[in-house]
């Protein structure tokens, strides 16, 4: 059996109502194609699907990660210009203070791009 690592149910984008649906984040595993396989749990028809991946890098701006938004965090805040375990709200960082990267640790702040996006 996969280990599930978070399990989320979907809101309706407009009416914020519960839909029956779930987002189950599994830990990658050697059997992952069986999952798809998988088309019946407690006597209910499923259908199991990929994420469907954005073109587009989405990074959350309370916890800093990748690949996820407001609706499906319950992550605890993290500074984007300190790395600190606070909103960035409550903050306020000097100039001559360097930034740290909630991320990689580098002197730079989490949403830094690069020389690349310039």
């Amino acid at each position: 059996m996969d280990k599930v690592r978070n399990i989320i149910k979907a809101k309706h984008r407009v009416t914020k109502h519960y839909l029956n649906l779930f987002f189950v984040d599994l830990e990658p595993s050697d059997n992952d194609k069986d999952n798809y396989k998988l088309n019946r749990l407690q006597n209910s028809f499923i259908q199991i699907e990929p994420l469907r991946k954005s073109k587009h890098l989405v990074r959350y701006t309370r916890c800093q990660l990748h690949g996820h938004t407001k609706s499906y965090c319950n992550r605890s805040y993290v500074c984007v210009k300190c790395g600190g375990q606070h909103s960035n709200d409550s903050y306020i960082k000097s100039k001559a203070t360097p930034a740290t990267c909630a991320l990689c640790g580098g002197d730079h702040p989490a949403n830094y791009k690069g020389s690349d996006y310039n």
